[in-house]
């Protein structure tokens, strides 16, 4: 399977997934910025425990571009109620989203 395609483009399902699985580790982007402290502050690797599996493939509304891969708690307190709880996390994440170079439309947009 090929995983280049241009900018712009609505890349199928699988390779959406495939690429922004590697670009994050196999970790949901949200939780991954909550928790980037962890190993610098208790010297352990982040317990998969607190890392949600990134399932949910994460699109701007406004603009149609993907985002990056959420897991499903996060999918869920996303915005708008992310930016008033979670305010730091939620506006890292939307100022620079894995997928943010790609450039990709989300693949259910016609």
């Amino acid at each position: 399977m090929t995983l280049q395609w241009p900018a712009g483009s609505r890349p199928p399902r699988e390779v959406v997934r495939e690429v922004l699985a590697a670009r994050q580790a196999g970790r949901c982007a949200l939780c991954s910025i909550r928790w980037h402290h962890w190993e610098r502050t208790f010297g352990t690797p982040v317990p998969d425990g607190l890392l949600g599996s990134p399932d949910h493939v994460d699109h701007d509304h406004a603009t149609g571009l993907v985002r990056g891969l959420l897991c499903r708690g996060c999918n869920t307190v996303r915005e708008p109620r992310e930016a008033r709880y979670r305010g730091d996390v939620w506006r890292t994440y939307v100022a620079d989203p894995p997928a943010a170079s790609l450039g990709w439309h989300h693949y259910s947009l016609g």
